[in-house]
This record gives C-alpha cells, structure tokens and sequence, in this order.
C-alpha cells in the first residue's frame, strides 16, 4: 500500500468511526486515566501522542500517564519534552513514569495504574481540580485505560469504550477493534482453541492434548468492513493493546499478574474477571491501527508464559472458538485453514520429537557405537531412507502452511469484492 493509498483509507476510516460514535451524555461524572507502556519505538509513541491528541474528547475527563521502561532510543527525552510542554494543559496534561530497568509489561502497567489512582486521589481533593460544593463534578466512576504505544486511534474510539461499560454496569472490561497498518484485522476478539480429536492418538502429541490451553485471536486478516467484526459481543478475552477496565475490579483482581513475562498478561486478566462474574465486551466502533509487537524480546518466554496459563486455567475455561466461527457463519472456513495448519504443527511435533530421540541416544557410553554397529547389521540404508522421509515432512510441513497463506489471501480477496476495493 502506497503513502497515498495509505492515507486515503486512514482518512476514510477516520471519517467511518467518527460518523458511528456514541454521542455521550452525562460524561461529568466519570474520569479515565490512559496508561500508555513504552519500550523504545519513539516513532510510535510520536505517531500514538499525536492521534491521542486528535482523538480525545473534550467531553470525557482524563489523564495521560506514559510509562517509559528504560528506553535507550529518545523516548525518556521525547517524553521529558512532552510533559514540560503539557503542564498547563488541563485536558492533556502527561504524565511520565520512567523506570530505570525494563519491568516488563505487567509490572509497569501495575505501576502506571497504582500511579493513576494517587494522582486521580489527588486531584480530588484539589480545589483547584474540584469544587466542593459542586456535587455534580464528584468523580463515580474511574476506569483505566491500557494502550500500547505501537497503536494508533482513530475518532471515537475512547466514546465507544465508555459507552459499552456505562450501559452495562454488569461489564468490567471492553476492548476494541485493532487493524494492521494495511487495513486488515488484527484484533476483533480472542477466543479459547478446541482441541482436535487426532491430537490424542500419539504421544508426540501429548503437549496439545494433557493440559495446554491455547487462545487465538479470532477474524484475523479478516476485512475491516466485514459484517463478523462489526457486530458487538462478548467475549473470554480481549487483548491488552487497548483495553478498558473499572479500577475497583482492575485492583480487586489484584491487578496483572506479574509472574507473566511480556504474554498472556491479559488473557489471565480477563479471565480472572470472568470468574468473579463480569463480562468482557467487545466494542467495533473503538477502531485503532497497532503495529503489533513492534518491541524487541516480545516473545522471548512465549513457552514458559503459556505453561503459567494452562497451569492456572485450563479445565477451568471452555473453548469458545466454533461457536464464535459459526455465529459469523465462518466455521467451514476457519476449520480448512486450522485442519491444514494443525497438520503442519503435527508434522513439526514429529521431527522435533525425532530429533530428540536423535540426539539422545547419541550420548551416553555406546553412542560412538551407533554409526559402526549401523554398518555391521547392514541397516545403514534403513536408517538413510530415514533421514530422507523426515526432509520430506519437512517439505510437507512448508506446503501446508503456504497452502494455509493462500486460503487466507483468497478469501480477503473474495471479502475485497464484497465489502470494499482498499488494497490490503
């Protein structure tokens, strides 16, 4: 997608979600504190501050808290300039929180809410903030705001949040609706995987079948104008890059749980909060561009991450993935592309499982034995013939996951036609 093309269609969505936005009411009384996470990328704090300044109500009050984890690129210096040239600004004044170590996602964002909730207190009780006997300016609700600093907001978006958790007083959570740069869907919802019956006929596949619990996002690459992610509805999970969350549950639930390292955070967030009995809402007309895990490291403990999640969770949530597929009357689609890639992934189980083998027996007292005493019984061949089916798994396993990359080029392709020309 070309600058301009690019630009086109910013302006088109911009003017798409302006048009759909709630029209709030009686916003006196409720204040949101935005926490934005940093971790160098100062182009996509620049590119985030800018549209938060675009964006934001003048209706809704709020204050912006960036927290900075130890960036080494600008960011500290772009955020020093930007909190000394806020100062006087009542609506967007920013705050700064800057860590002298990276604290990783859940501790920092902790901090930015602990840090919300001192400043929010505290302007309370100013009288420069507050007159006392103005009963109507007393704060009743306090919501925080999670958003990376790889997102982009686009009009409306902070409304259709506020919106969602004001006219359901049962929800404690809301997310929004995230498209890639090209326009495509990023976010639009997470839901709990199934497990595949064959994944219980071998023991190479006991990691997906005897406790691991998967989640995915939902709609991916789907069509931005698509009809299945523009429905409003509820969730089990949606994703931190910008979500929505009263305070008293946020701290009741004690908060992210700091044991995660930069995954999954949210997933056991929304959890949490649906066993104490709220419901997490997804909300389409709150619309964001997010340069998905731009941050170095992102996934560096992605396995030891989900080990904690399905330690803590699995049994305890039930999947949700073929009823949400079938309700956007997408499950035959959704169970090709996964079929095909499960295969891949069970291919891939098989060779690392061989390769495990492998290298196992190779050590110990006999293993130098292996090669010599191969020859003598004559299975040299055999053990050839081998090494040549496993490069053909492997060969396998590459042309089901392009196999997969093709079902999902083809049927944007189809949604391009039916939904609208941008080129994706």
């Amino acid at each position: 997608m070309s600058a301009r093309e690019k630009t086109r269609f910013c302006l088109q969505m911009e003017n798409q979600t302006a048009a759909s936005a709630p029209i709030l009411r009686e916003v006196e009384n409720v204040f949101v504190s935005i926490i934005v996470l940093c971790f160098n990328q100062v182009a996509c704090t620049a590119a985030c501050w800018e549209a938060l300044k675009r964006t934001l109500p003048d209706a809704i009050s709020r204050e912006l808290i960036f927290v900075d984890n130890a960036s080494s690129d600008g960011t500290g210096e772009f955020l020093k300039k930007l909190r000394d040239e806020t100062e006087r600004d009542e609506k967007n004044r920013v705050r700064v929180l800057s860590n002298v170590e990276n604290l990783g996602f859940a501790k920092a964002c902790n901090q930015g809410a602990r840090a919300a909730v001192e400043f929010f207190e505290a302007a309370q009780k100013s009288p420069r903030e507050k007159n006392a006997d103005d009963k109507s300016k007393t704060v009743r609700e306090h919501f925080l705001l999670f958003l990376n600093n790889d997102t982009v907001p686009l009009a409306g978006w902070l409304e259709a949040l506020l919106d969602a958790l004001l006219h359901e007083p049962r929800a404690a959570i809301a997310g929004s609706k995230l498209l890639y740069p090209d326009g495509r869907v990023q976010h639009a919802g997470v839901v709990v995987c199934e497990k595949r019956p064959w994944r219980n006929r071998d023991a190479i596949a006991e990691d997906q079948s005897d406790g691991v619990l998967r989640v995915r996002h939902v709609h991916r690459l789907s069509h931005a104008n698509a009809p299945w992610v523009n429905e409003p509805r509820e969730f089990q999970v949606v994703t931190a890059a910008c979500l929505m969350i009263r305070r008293e549950v946020f701290f009741a639930l004690d908060g992210f749980d700091e044991g995660f390292i930069n995954g999954y955070e949210d997933v056991d967030l929304c959890f949490k909060a649906r066993a104490a009995g709220h419901r997490i809402l997804y909300c389409p007309q709150s619309v964001l561009f997010h340069y998905e895990s731009v941050s170095k490291g992102r996934h560096a403990h992605e396995k030891e991450n989900a080990a904690r999640l399905s330690q803590r969770w699995f049994g305890r949530v039930q999947p949700d993935e073929r009823a949400v597929c079938a309700a956007a009357n997408r499950l035959e689609f959704f169970e090709v592309v996964k079929q095909v890639e499960e295969m891949a992934a069970f291919i891939a189980r098989i060779d690392t499982a061989e390769k495990d083998k492998t290298q196992k027996d190779s050590r110990g007292f006999f293993g130098w034995l292996r090669k010599p005493l191969r020859r003598w019984l004559g299975i040299e061949q055999l053990a050839a013939d081998v090494r040549t089916a496993r490069s053909a798994l492997m060969r396998a396993k590459g042309a089901l996951r392009v196999i997969a990359r093709q079902l999902e080029e083809q049927d944007s392709q189809i949604q391009r036609a039916k939904f609208g020309d941008e080129k994706f």
